[in-house]
Order: structure tokens, then sequence, then C-alpha cells
């Protein structure tokens, strides 16, 4: 009677834990695009953005050569150092270490714009690889957790007036820092949670004569999922309910707000060496688009395409705001077992004048 008890007992408590498996996978798989759908639609994100100003708009231009040059179209992809700027949920599909940055001059007008990122995965013992440089960890229900620390700045040199009217020369910058934390679960997918601190600084512009600057603190959260092979789902909510930007030792001490906004995008790679005509037509394909909206932000249609043959890559895309002339871009990449270097040249279709131009973005990745 206490040996069948005992067994019963242990069979109630095995069907409990798979029960509570399965229900915490429906609700990761199912529960969190909905939230991100409620948030996205919610009163209080869109009251929070009534009059914003619209405050670092220029550390939204993207980055990464590989994305920029499929247009942007990369929150259902984001598989390289640039996820947790596309989608925070991308850093669970980085190797054990990387880090990567990107710097190019927007335009040809000398808006200066950087991005570095490092981070590294921890894998569960039971999905740990073999070639893993991370020791593996007892993770329930993970198949890894993965963190990034980010940096994405913008300087630009202007001319503001000083005393008696003269000007004063000076180099404005726009930077955040970004903490990105991802979890993957085995079947289901990933979630990504990064927190911002921005940071503006325009030295010599202040009250007299003093440095003037300005801070704030955002919220990022994204998804990503494939439901079937090849075929991935991406969605984010950025600055959640509007980020406070908050000037000090300006005449008025304003504040902005960086506004809220969301891109949902989908991805669909094909491996040609699944085939029988992997001898005509190797490699893999990737098409990829995405919508990006919210209040006081540019809707944009964005879509790309990249072609990869052993180590190289060509990429193509288009951006598309819903009030506005197309750009194009394009790209091309080198890829070894070290190092992966990008290209990107994308068209200036919003901007005329005698200095301005295209622009190209170059970009290198090291992962170990």
């Amino acid at each position: 009677m206490i040996i069948g008890t005992q067994t019963s007992a242990r069979r109630k408590s095995m069907i409990t834990i798979n029960c509570f498996k399965s229900r915490t996978f429906s609700v990761l798989k199912y529960g969190i695009p909905f939230l991100l759908l409620l948030i996205s639609t919610s009163p209080f994100c869109w009251g929070a953005n009534e009059v914003p100003i619209g405050s670092g708009a220029i550390l939204r231009s993207g980055f990464g050569a590989k994305a920029l040059g499929m247009g942007g179209a990369f929150v259902a992809v984001a598989d390289d150092y640039s996820a947790a700027y596309w989608n925070p949920a991308g850093i669970t599909r980085s190797s054990s270490l990387y880090l990567g940055g990107t710097h190019y001059d927007k335009y040809g007008l000398g808006l200066n714009l950087d991005y570095l990122s490092a981070g590294l995965s921890v894998p569960s013992s039971a999905h740990q690889r073999e070639n893993s440089l991370i020791p593996a960890l007892p993770l329930p229900f993970l198949e890894k957790i993965s963190l990034a620390g980010t940096y994405v700045g913008f300087s630009t040199n202007v001319r503001t007036s000083g005393p008696g009217g003269s000007e004063i020369p000076i180099t404005y910058s726009e930077r955040s820092y970004l903490g990105t934390a991802g979890f993957r679960f085995p079947a289901v997918g990933s979630i990504g949670f990064s927190l911002k601190n921005y940071s503006y600084s325009a030295p010599n512009s202040g009250v007299g004569g003093l440095d003037a600057s300005a801070h704030g603190l955002g919220f990022d959260i994204g998804v990503l999922s494939e439901p079937l092979e090849g075929l991935n789902f991406g969605a984010v909510a950025f600055d959640i309910a509007g980020t406070d930007i908050t000037w000090k030792n300006t005449p008025t001490e304003p504040t902005n707000i960086v506004p809220s906004r969301y891109s949902v995008g989908t991805a669909y790679t094909l491996d040609f060496s699944r085939f029988s005509i992997t001898e005509s037509i190797p490699g893999k394909l990737t098409v990829a688009g995405q919508y990006t909206f919210g209040h006081n932000v540019v809707k944009k249609i964005r879509s790309g395409v990249e072609y990869g043959i052993s180590i190289f890559s060509l990429r193509a895309g288009v951006v598309k705001p819903l009030s506005g002339s197309a750009r194009f871009t394009a790209g091309a990449g080198f890829d070894i077992t070290l190092i992966t270097v990008d290209i990107a040249w994308i068209q200036n279709s919003s901007l005329e004048g005698e200095n301005t131009s295209d622009t190209l973005v170059f970009s290198s990745e090291f992962e170990f």
C-alpha cells in the first residue's frame, strides 16, 4: 500500500509538472504577442505622447550594414551584433561571444553615427554545444540566456550664439546606452528586454556658458518565434509609453519625449541545399518584410532580401514611408570563421543640397 501510494504520488507530480510546462509554453507562445498588441493599442501609450517633440530621431536612423542593406527589414531576422537595436529578443541568436560595431556619416553632412555592441549567451545544460566557450547552467524551461551591452551615439559640429551674439562652435551629441537580456525557450521562441539610458550634451551652450545636458530612461521589449522551419515572426515595442528626456542648465529646462514606436515583421529563409536543385542553385535566400508605426513617428514599410553563397552575401532593400518617396538600399557581406565584414549603400531620397550624398555604411563583427 505504501509503495502504491508513493508511485501514484509521483505520477501525479509528473503530470502536474508536464501540465505546467505545457501551459507555460502556451502562455509564452500566444500571450506575449497579444501583450505587445495590447500595449501598442492601449490609450495609456497614446496618451503619454499627445504632444511629443520627437526627441532622439537621429538615433533611430538604423545600424548594422547587414540590416541596412536589407532596407532595415530586420525585426524578424535580428541575427547579428545589431540585434539589440532592432529586436532585443534577437541577442539569443548570437554565438557564445561576439563584438561588433559600425560608423557612418549620414548623407555626407557630418552627421556621425556610431554603434558598438558586445554580448554572450549562456546555454542550458540540456542544450549545450560541444564547442561552446561558456559553461552551461541548469536553466529549467530555458534553452539559453543572453546578455548584451550596447552603445549608440550621434555627434555633429554646430554653432551656437554666445555673449554679444558671437558664434561658438560646439560638438553636439546624443547617446544611448543599452543593457539587454534575452531568454530563449525550446519550441516557443525568444523574448528580450532592453533598458536604455539616454544622454544628450551641448557643451558651452547652457546658462552662463556652461554645458547643457539631458537624460532619460527608456524600455524596449521584443519577441521572436519560428513556428515553421525557416519562417520567423518578430515584434518589438520601443520606448514603451514614451521616454522623457529632461534638460538641465538651459533657460527653460524643457522635457522632450522620445515617442513610443512599434515594429512587426516576418522573414523566410529558403535553404536550397535541402532540395535536389542544390547543384544549380546553391546557397540560402532570405526574404523579409516589416512595418514600423507609432504616434508622432514616420510610419514605414520595409522589405529586403539576402542571398548568401558560402562566405559571400548580396542584399537589397526598399524603405517606403506611407507618405513619401521610396528609398532603395543594397549591400554585400563577407563571413569567415571569426570575422564578418559588411557594407551597405543607402539612397538619399529626403534631402537635397550641394553637399548631400547617398550614405555608405561599413561594419564588422567578431564571433568566438
